[in-house]
């Protein structure tokens, strides 16, 4: 600031309206301007610096470093903002909480690393999967939620957690080979499933812990973790089909006279077809709804 009038008052006045520097033009020479300016340029330099850093360190604060979803303290600032938007806004707001099935054979099976591949494909399957609005996070391990606040009713939260439930039960194809996972979800209401965080939480973890349930209610062999092992050494779920396999199952159908035979195997989640005759799915339909069971499937 260059004035002709140079008092106190005025300068402390330009100095809170952010000015850097005040010259009065009687003062001015060639040497204080071209100083007064390039302060106040250095001045501007640093503190875009101290901005961008300081946004920087807040987005780390608030996002998971694994899947580059946003964290627990996100989620839970986020939860505070759409619930504090029932009140003034009259909305409504669902959660989905995911757990992914059979995660843990995946670290013991092939380490830790083949499990934060999984963990970062399902971070980009839960972007590409919801909608315009919704919001994934990761609360930590192998955790997940997505908040809807846009266009939310019990049909349209179904619809994605049927959307989810289907693409984290695509194969995941690591460095270490093919492997599949499942998710169970679960979701809450609000206000109907309650007007905080806890609750809607709790009401969510409930439904989705029926929901696993529903996968693990048909009777094991003691060795049922040893067939696991065995079955994923063999590297066959997830491949292409095969010439070998694909005789057994037509003499099979030609001797028994059935219109349909399958080479079958079961993990701990799902039922896979390695060759079929008759039949044009891979697998049978996954459980997909949070809310009614599938039926059963029983094949030969």
């Amino acid at each position: 600031m260059i004035t002709g009038a140079g008092s106190e008052q005025l300068a402390v006045a330009a100095m809170r309206s952010g000015i850097h520097d005040y010259i009065v033009k009687e003062q001015a020479t060639p040497e204080n301007l071209e100083e007064s300016v390039l302060g106040a340029i250095t001045a501007k330099a640093d503190a875009r610096r101290q901005f961008e850093q300081s946004v920087l360190l807040e987005r780390q604060a608030m996002t998971d470093d694994l899947t580059e979803l946003g964290n627990r303290r996100h989620f839970e600032e986020a939860m505070k903002k759409a619930l504090d938007d029932i009140e003034q806004k009259n909305t409504t707001v669902a959660l989905l909480v995911i757990d992914l099935n059979g995660f843990k054979l995946v670290n013991d099976n092939f380490g830790h690393g083949a499990g934060d591949e999984v963990l970062r494909e399902v971070g980009e399957r839960l972007r590409q999967t919801v909608r315009d609005g919704d919001i994934p996070f990761r609360l930590g391990g192998d955790e997940f939620a997505v908040i809807m606040t846009n266009d939310v009713s019990p049909t349209t939260a179904q619809r994605l957690a049927e959307r989810l439930t289907m693409d984290i039960g695509k194969p995941f194809d690591l460095v270490s080979g093919p492997v599949t996972v499942g998710g169970s979800v679960g979701v809450s209401h609000a206000p109907q499933d309650g007007k905080d965080t806890e609750s809607l939480l709790e009401a969510a973890d409930q439904r989705m812990y029926a929901s696993k349930a529903r996968t693990r209610d048909l009777p094991k062999p003691e060795d049922e973790s040893e067939r696991l092992r065995d079955l994923l050494s063999y590297d066959v779920l997830d491949t292409p089909p095969e010439e070998v396999f694909d005789k057994i199952t037509r003499l099979a159908s030609t001797i028994i006279g059935t219109p349909i035979a399958l080479v079958s195997l079961v993990d701990d989640q799902r039922q896979w077809f390695k060759s079929k005759v008759g039949l044009g799915a891979n697998q049978p339909p996954p459980v997909t709804s949070p809310f009614v069971p599938t039926p059963s499937t029983t094949t030969m």
